[in-house]
């Protein structure tokens, strides 16, 4: 049996459970990991349907055929441009006797079909399939932990040669992302998992700063903020140095902060915890020391497809942690005008505590 059908089984079995008779996905991160179709959305509908029992079928245009037949999915439906794909869906649904009373969809599915959808099924009861996913994916296999780790260990190495390697005083924030992700590429990454945060100086005090043309000064702080995708799977971590001379105490002291909580939020990982209480370590940290309002973020989200997914490590997450899970402990302090610290990795939980992926060095200054 292929991975792709395992999973197949533990989601209708999940769906049965919840009483969904059919579940729609359009093209995106739970069609791949279901099927193993990574394309791309565009205009024309391309539409994964899974009923409770019996098999699965895709409903798209012949233009995308010869990529659907490399998927483990059979007994297809196939339209052309002349043909309402929508009608053929519906009638393709009745033929199989696949029930509509209540139907789960993609989350991501533009409003472009989900509403021609709703329209040829009236009485449906539709809700969101992301939560059936959560469950199957914040568990990793063996396979996908070290696809996690490859991933990590490739885009430390990165950061090491471009960082310490390169002098990028007076360049600027985009040339160094640009040359993050080339990179990348170089080091057979398919690209990055998000456009690199790259933020100098007042910058690095705006968690999302938005990478532009500001030069890269001596003595200022630089946030380095990126992720690659390597084997299908995403990376990501968070350094802030000091390039150039030794910081002042000022920039000494928060970055020391930031990096005791996160140390605090490691040790405090392990099964059978809670997701709010490794927030809830890194946050009392940074709280006791006067900055509690200038941490202005989650401590931590999951990651595997995608770089932000279950679990997420954040006050009323009472969710257990369990062996498998990997996720970012990411404390930050943001002083508005002035700077920024944040300082992440990913971290593996393990029977007894955790593992660290990233190795890139924690320290606040490269002269």
């Amino acid at each position: 049996m292929s991975i792709y059908q395992k999973r197949i089984e533990k989601l209708q079995e999940k769906m049965q459970g919840e009483e969904i008779e059919c579940l729609f996905l359009s093209p995106s991160v739970n069609l791949n990991y279901l099927t193993g179709y990574g394309a791309k959305m565009d205009e024309r509908l391309v539409l994964f349907v899974l009923p409770t029992k019996g098999e699965g079928f895709f409903v798209a245009p012949k233009l995308y055929e010869a990529f659907i037949t490399k998927t483990p999915i059979r007994n297809n439906v196939f339209w052309s441009d002349q043909e309402d794909p929508f009608q053929m869906l519906l009638k393709e649904m009745g033929e199989r006797e696949i029930g509509i009373t209540r139907i789960a969809l993609e989350n991501s599915m533009p409003a472009a079909f989900m509403l021609p959808i709703q329209k040829k099924i009236k009485d449906a009861d539709f809700r969101l399939a992301g939560y059936l996913f959560e469950s199957l994916r914040k568990i990793k296999s063996e396979t996908e932990i070290e696809k996690l780790k490859n991933s990590a260990t490739v885009v430390d190495n990165i950061l090491k040669k471009v960082i310490l390697e390169r002098d990028w005083i007076g360049r600027t924030e985009k040339e160094l992302a640009a040359t993050l992700e080339q990179e990348m590429k170089q080091h057979g990454m398919e690209g990055p998992s998000f456009s690199p945060i790259i933020a100098t100086g007042s910058n690095s005090a705006s968690p999302h700063h938005k990478t532009g043309t500001d030069k890269i000064l001596k003595n200022q702080p630089l946030l380095m903020d990126l992720g690659g995708l390597m084997d299908g799977f995403c990376s990501d971590m968070s350094r802030t140095v000091f390039l150039g001379d030794e910081p002042d105490e000022f920039f000494l002291e928060i970055y020391e902060i930031v990096l005791e909580a996160q140390r605090k939020g490691i040790e405090a990982v392990r099964p059978k915890v809670s997701a709010e209480s490794i927030d809830k370590v890194v946050r009392d940290h940074i709280i006791s020391k006067g900055y509690g309002d200038y941490f202005i973020h989650r401590t931590g989200h999951g990651i595997g497809m995608e770089v932000h997914e279950s679990p997420y490590i954040v006050e009323g997450n009472e969710e257990m942690l369990e062996p498998g899970m990997l996720f970012s402990i990411e404390p930050g302090i943001y002083l508005p005008g002035k700077f920024g610290v944040r300082i992440e990795d990913i971290v593996l939980v393990t029977d007894t505590g955790c593992q660290i992926l990233n190795q890139f060095p924690k320290q606040p200054y490269f002269g």
